[in-house]
């Protein structure tokens, strides 16, 4: 019996509001693996299961105030812009000594 492997099954949720207008949520459903090689761009496996890598939505993207700063699959968008005194803001800009990464900003 051959198994097949389902790279996404979208299942669309819908909530409708009082206007009869509806909102639909796609949400991915992961295929089996054996490693980060074996799934989709932007999902790393874990396991046995294709995950989205952490802090990125279902098509792989940072989310808002991350960033994957290391290039590396496996951790995702690692970073966070808004805190980390490392990467404040952006890649790569390191605060002052004795300055701390609030909101992004070195202060």
């Amino acid at each position: 019996m051959k198994t097949i492997l389902l790279f996404f099954l979208l299942i669309l949720f819908f909530s409708c509001n009082n206007n009869d207008s509806c909102n639909y949520e796609k949400i991915a459903i992961s295929q089996k693996c054996a490693s980060h090689s074996d799934c989709p761009p932007g999902q790393i496996c874990n396991a046995g299961n294709c995950v989205p890598a952490p802090n990125t939505d279902v098509n792989g993207n940072c989310l808002p105030g991350y960033s994957d700063c290391n290039g590396q699959k496996a951790d995702g968008c690692e970073v966070s812009l808004v805190n980390d005194s490392n990467h404040c803001g952006a890649c790569g800009i390191v605060c002052p000594s004795g300055k701390t990464c609030v909101n992004g900003v070195c202060q």
